[in-house]
């Protein structure tokens, strides 16, 4: 997956952002396109942290880190994914296949061999929501793997329609976050480990009060995986893979990793474009 960087700051990016803040100081723009499950909670802590010196703690008076008009924070707000011009653009993006096992431990998970929900994030409606999608009239409270790979399939093959009334968590990032327009100024395209360096040096002349002046990208949290109780089926991972296909291809990235679609390849489905 490979950071894009390019020279000069004389130009504005012209990207899709859901992310905007403007230095009421010295009037530097940044934006920024993630989706759930890319890294976005430790990029947004992050900012948030940089613009105000201190963490966003959620759930205080029922605020949410994503909510970003709540921050009270000058300068920064939520756009509609649309093409907006800024200084410096962040792109968030994650393995396809990564990211759909994530949603699955995270928010629809069963405990092995049983039918209770084993995930840590609130998500039974999620459950009911993917089953609906793919004609199942089920009213179980949790997934397993084969179960889950097996839902977003069906939801595939019925169209762009269905494929794009899926949840944030498990829409394809592409529906979320286009494919930047060309720039000629600073874009920051990848993983979230791979952003931070990148990110840490362009944080010059925005007039930052936390960290330093800088935007310190950490983790925030992960989603705890046993693999030894949780296997991907080979089932479920040609499913998952041939459900990733469309993504890759539009975000212009190869399947990676021995437990990903790097090990069999992924075969591509009608782009949901």
């Amino acid at each position: 997956m490979a950071i894009s960087l390019a020279p000069g700051l004389t130009a504005l990016v012209l990207a899709y952002a859901v992310f905007m803040y403007e230095s009421p100081a010295t009037h530097k723009t940044l934006t920024a396109c993630y989706c759930a499950k890319c890294g976005s909670s430790a990029l947004l802590q992050a900012f948030h942290v940089a613009m105000t010196g201190s963490e966003f703690v959620d759930g205080v008076t029922g605020k949410d880190l994503h909510q970003i008009d709540s921050w009270s924070v000058k300068g920064a707000r939520t756009v509609r994914p649309l093409p907006i011009a800024s200084d410096v653009h962040v792109h968030l993006v994650r393995d396809p296949f990564d990211r759909y096992v994530s949603a699955f431990h995270s928010k629809v998970r069963c405990c092995p061999g049983a039918s209770q929900p084993c995930f840590p994030d609130e998500g039974g409606h999620l459950v009911r929501h993917l089953l609906k999608l793919s004609g199942n009239s089920s009213d179980a409270e949790c997934m397993h793997m084969d179960g889950y790979a097996k839902a977003l399939s069906r939801i595939h093959r019925q169209g762009a329609e269905a494929v794009r009334s899926i949840n944030q968590h498990f829409k394809p990032q592409h529906l979320i976050c286009r494919m930047p327009i060309s720039s000629k100024t600073l874009l920051l395209r990848g993983p979230i480990s791979r952003v931070a360096a990148p990110l840490l040096n362009a944080s010059e002349g925005y007039n930052f009060t936390g960290s330093g002046g800088r935007i310190v990208i950490k983790r925030t949290h992960a989603t705890f995986r046993d693999y030894s109780m949780y296997q991907v089926t080979p089932e479920a991972r040609h499913m998952l893979c041939e459900v990733s296909g469309p993504e890759y291809f539009a975000l212009h990235l190869q399947p990676t990793g021995k437990e990903g679609c790097g090990r069999h390849g992924s075969k591509r489905l009608a782009a949901h474009d």
